[in-house]
């Protein structure tokens, strides 16, 4: 009796002692398929990241290099100047990267069978994008902590360098005993100058305005660069000693005030390297702070206008959107990635239709949301939103290939 009761519990050990053997090769099977997706995905996204860093980085250099070389910036100068805005690309090239590096692999996985293949074995569709979600995951948290000090430091620094080579080409065109007339509506005038524009005696400088004119006499003055560690501007200021400065209204009258120094602002337009705003070459703290003052308190300490602040709301929400959209744009590159073994052309150009879409929507809502009109949260995260959305109707539809 005792014998046949251990016979008929056989089967039914034998059945979960097998179940469990087979859960444990599906789970090292699984370890092993991780491993392989992630790492087939880290070559294509650095490539692609390259790629993009490269193809943005162009379009910068175009407008750079008449600067580089009528100003004869050195090498090791031009070298730090490339770096630095490099690193400002950074969060812009890195989200496409995660697209097409997805794109790419699953394409490949499809046109191989190797997809095919995996579904046959058991696995679900969460199961052979889960590496993707944690690696896009990663990327995007580490994405998110570059745009809050690194890129924000860089794009100051490319400013800084810019500034500077400008600062210096614009002392250089001063000279003794010539009128300068660079400067739009200034003409200045030194009997003596001295350490590359830097030093001037017995000056001279008319100003001419919309509604008046001034001429300002000075015996002597020098070139001074200041920084504003607050609002992240440097500014080029002609600083006089000892002369007047009479103005003419234009209804007859006269104006002449007299002084021991004066500080004369020297081409702040012209030293504007046109690249940066002030909101994006602010940390998040910095960022943060400024925003939680208010728009009011924001003009008087940064001189941020309306359209300003508005555009430092968007600037710190974008950087917190960014390990959003870096899962969305993986999520919509997994779904489209996957075709049929046959090949599924219909998908060939939605890519790109959704990317531009993406771009389109977003500027757009941005748009609006510079002149108040929507929340900035709304503007940078509804076009997020939307890539999800038309990611998980094209989820649903990869049954099929079971």
């Amino acid at each position: 009796m005792l014998i046949g009761q251990k016979i008929a519990k056989y089967p039914q050990n034998f059945h979960q002692l097998s179940k469990s053997l087979a859960h444990s090769i599906f789970k090292a099977m699984k370890r092993i398929l991780d491993r392989y997706l992630a790492g087939s995905y880290i070559l294509p996204f650095i490539i692609s990241t390259v790629f993009f860093v490269i193809f943005l980085l162009t379009f910068q250099l175009f407008r750079l290099t008449d600067l580089i070389i009528s100003k004869g910036a050195s090498l090791a100068y031009t070298l730090g100047l490339i770096y630095h805005i490099s690193l400002t690309f950074l969060p812009m090239a890195i989200p496409l990267s995660v697209l097409f590096a997805t794109l790419f692999v699953f394409n490949r996985l499809s046109n191989d069978s190797e997809y095919v293949a995996l579904r046959s074995f058991g696995l679900q569709k969460h199961h052979i994008f889960m590496p993707f979600i944690l690696v896009s995951l990663m990327i995007g948290i580490t994405t998110y902590f570059l745009t809050q000090e690194l890129a924000p430091n860089a794009r100051w620094q490319f400013e800084k360098a810019i500034r500077e080579m400008k600062a210096s080409s614009l002392l250089s065109e001063i000279k003794s005993g010539q009128f300068f007339t660079s400067i739009p509506g200034v003409t200045l005038f030194a009997e003596k100058v001295e350490e590359r524009g830097k030093v001037m005696d017995k000056i001279v400088i008319s100003v001419v305005k919309d509604d008046s004119n001034q001429v300002i006499m000075a015996n002597s003055g020098s070139m001074q660069s200041s920084f504003n560690t607050v609002t992240r501007e440097e500014r080029l200021t002609l600083e006089l000693n000892q002369g007047n400065i009479v103005t003419d209204k234009g209804d007859g009258n006269i104006e002449k005030i007299l002084f021991a120094n004066y500080s004369f602002p020297i081409g702040e337009s012209r030293l504007d390297a046109g690249f940066a705003t002030k909101a994006s070459m602010m940390s998040e703290r910095e960022l943060r702070h400024m925003l939680n003052k208010g728009l009011d308190q924001a003009l008087i300490d940064y001189g941020f206008g309306k359209m300003e602040f508005y555009s430092a709301k968007i600037e710190y929400w974008a950087r917190v959107n960014t390990p959003f959209l870096c899962l969305a744009f993986a999520f919509i590159g997994f779904v489209l990635g996957v075709s049929d073994t046959r090949g599924n052309s219909s998908k060939a150009g939605i890519n790109l239709i959704i990317l531009i879409g993406y771009y389109a929507v977003y500027f757009f809502f941005v748009g609006l949301a510079r002149k108040g009109q929507i929340p900035p949260q709304l503007a940078v995260f509804i076009p997020t939103f939307i890539v999800f959305f038309i990611g998980h109707r094209y989820y649903r539809k990869l049954d099929w290939l079971a």
